[in-house]
């Protein structure tokens, strides 16, 4: 009966561990234009914005009262545009901008007529990657077998 313990205790560590969930960085994005905060945004996105691309933001206002429905990416070299559609119609649409505009990591300004800026925030995950938790998972494995020998050795 102790042989039998002492291969279920490791199996229960190994599950236990293996049923955490890794969790890869999220970006977030807050937009503004410099015109007394006339167009705004902000979303937090599971994988960085590379391509082009709609999503509803979390927060959004257009022209400082209206609300808005949708925000595009539309990424292409140096012809992209951003583009905010207004929840009562209509849309405002920030166009020639450059394709690091949308991914660069940092504060990205340009004028179009007035001062834009799109801020990209890399936030760092709080979960292990999944080769830490394996090296972790292996590691405690590697200390239950050893307890293991030593409470059938005696």
């Amino acid at each position: 009966m102790r042989p039998n313990a002492c291969l279920l205790a490791p199996l229960a560590v190994f599950f236990a561990i293996s049923t955490l969930t890794a969790r890869a960085d999220t970006f977030s994005y807050t937009f503004s234009e410099g015109h007394l905060g006339h167009d705004a945004f902000t979303y937090t996105s599971p994988t960085q914005i590379l391509t082009t691309t709609t999503f509803t933001p979390t927060t959004c206002t257009v022209q400082a009262s209206q609300a808005c429905s949708t925000v595009s990416f539309d990424i292409a070299g140096s012809a992209s545009s951003l583009i905010i559609d207004v929840a009562a119609g209509g849309a405002d649409s920030f166009n020639g901008l450059p394709a690091s505009f949308f991914t660069n990591i940092g504060v990205n300004t340009a004028f179009s007529p007035n001062t834009i800026t799109l801020t990209v925030t890399d936030i760092p995950s709080g979960v292990p990657e999944p080769s830490s938790l394996l090296l972790l998972g292996t590691g405690v494995l590697g200390l239950a077998g050893a307890a293991c020998r030593k409470f059938l050795a005696a």
